[in-house]
């Protein structure tokens, strides 16, 4: 018998088969499946349900448990926040165990160390959502970073702005209510430790979430050319991180001249503003977007020490309280690309609030819990600084604790320990009322209180709602005052 078979059957079933995958081909032509898909026109839209409420402060530096003080002026301001369906602010300093991170101090003087039971503190206290992204994020390196986030997920606080790579890092945070879900965002531009992104060979470097704003400061043509002649003359004069490497810090374009990381520009008026780079607020925008696809309702946030100054100031330390252009553009930014708040901390002292397009803007909400005395780590440089800024004054001979009182920036006054609660009203997702309620740190003591937040009343609250009020009017809020509270209704 034959080893060959014929081809005839082989091709028999081979034309079958093809028959049978047109026919079944034919039966899925015609119009495609429909598919789920993101719709920018129906889910930028904020979709919380019922009335909502959001407080939100400004930074905390926690050093001491103080959510069971039985003080009522104590009781009264965290009751504002626990009374919030969500309550936000800005942790500034790390939480873990002396003893795993003391080691990792990077010798920065204000070293904000509080142990883990502080994490617990703070969700009694009534945060549910807590930035940190800022100029504290690694002051105990990347260990201090991860042992604080690994307490405040212990408690149930939501963190933002940091991240063990910078895809992390940017992304946004949520926190599921029963109104409905909420975006976290968090980003600072005073950084020490940037996060990095993950490569092909690198899994990324933690640290905080980063934007990196382009100062051009505008001088006179005198002073440009000087600027000019004095690097042509001395170009020793401008090194870098080694000697005579002066194209490391100077770069003349002609236009303009770079200085190290900023601009200078010849121009009539002196002054000075920032550009955001275009790649980074670009990607701000898209995780703003993101977020908002992904929950019903965003809160964005940056810590920024950053400021304005007017146009007759003679230091850093005539600041306006008008605020930088780069972080009104920011702002404008997150909330067109989907966010429904936007919160500012960072320089400790109060700027004003802004309503665009139905959505609240606070530009500083300064400081709601300040406690610099209770450090975990003492610095023995704070005797020698402590001579240096008081001259005459016998530093030998006094505490640590009176030692930290003559080095605490003598820039940080009464108003640095003054700030306020503002608590946003939302019914079905668009915003009715804000509500102002002073803050009071204590700054004439006693000193084992400097620090600690209690509602005001007053002349301190009058202080305070004062000047919110007169900060405000400049972006045609108003606020109106009642007794010691303030409230902006919105129409």
């Amino acid at each position: 018998m034959s080893q060959f078979r014929s081809p005839r059957p082989l091709l028999f079933a081979f034309l079958l088969g093809f028959q049978s995958v047109c026919a079944l081909a034919q039966t899925f032509e015609g119009p495609p499946y429909e598919r789920v898909i993101v719709d920018p026109a129906r889910d930028l839209q904020t979709t919380l349900d019922g009335d909502f409420t959001l407080a939100a402060v400004g930074d905390v530096v926690a050093l001491r448990p103080t959510a069971n003080l039985a003080v009522p002026g104590v009781q009264a301001i965290y009751d504002v926040l626990r009374n919030a369906d969500v309550a936000f602010g800005n942790l500034e300093q790390t939480i873990a165990d002396p003893g795993k991170v003391a080691l990792y101090n990077d010798g920065h003087l204000f070293q904000a160390l509080a142990r883990p039971i502080i994490a617990d503190d703070l969700r009694a206290i009534g945060f549910d959502l807590m930035n940190f992204a800022n100029n504290h994020t690694t002051h105990y390196s990347l260990t201090g970073m991860l042992e604080t986030m690994g307490h405040m997920d212990r408690v149930g606080i939501v963190t933002a702005g940091w991240g063990r790579n910078l895809a992390e890092a940017r992304s946004a945070k949520f926190l599921d209510t029963p109104h409905g879900r909420i975006g976290f965002l968090g980003i600072t531009t005073n950084s020490y430790w940037d996060a990095r992104p993950a490569g092909e060979d690198s899994p990324g470097v933690p640290g905080a979430n980063a934007l990196r704003p382009q100062r051009t400061v505008t001088i006179s043509q005198e002073s440009f050319d000087a600027l000019r002649r004095a690097h042509e003359s001395s170009p020793h004069m401008f090194p870098a991180v080694f000697p005579v490497t002066s194209g490391r810090t100077f770069g003349d374009e002609g236009h303009r001249i770079r200085l190290y990381d900023e601009y200078y520009v010849p121009g009539d008026k002196v002054s000075f503003s920032y550009s955001i780079p275009p790649a980074e607020l670009e990607s701000y925008a898209s995780e703003i977007r993101d977020a908002k696809f992904l929950s019903d309702f965003v809160v964005a946030n940056i810590h920024s020490h950053h400021w304005q100054l007017p146009p007759d100031a003679r230091s850093a330390g005539d600041e306006s309280r008008d605020p930088p252009d780069f972080l009104m553009e920011l702002a404008h930014t997150a909330i067109d690309n989907g966010a429904d708040a936007f919160f500012s901390h960072g320089e400790g002292e109060l700027r004003g609030i802004e309503i665009y397009d139905g959505k609240p803007i606070f530009y500083q909400l300064g400081n709601f819990n300040r406690q610099p005395f209770f450090h975990e780590v003492f610095n023995p440089g704070y005797w020698d600084l402590a001579a240096a800024r008081n001259p005459g004054v016998d530093v030998e001979g006094l505490t640590r604790a009176q030692a930290q009182g003559l080095i605490y920036p003598a820039n940080h006054d009464r108003e640095y320990f003054e700030s306020v609660v503002a608590v946003s009203h939302y019914s079905e997702g668009v915003l009715e009322e804000i509500r102002l309620y002073p803050v009071d740190l204590r700054f004439d003591g006693p000193f084992v209180d400097i620090g600690t937040p209690h509602l005001a009343d007053g002349e301190v609250a009058q202080r305070v709602l004062g000047i919110l009020r007169e900060a405000s009017a400049a972006f045609g809020t108003e606020i109106r005052i009642s007794g010691d509270i303030g409230i902006i209704d919105i129409e």
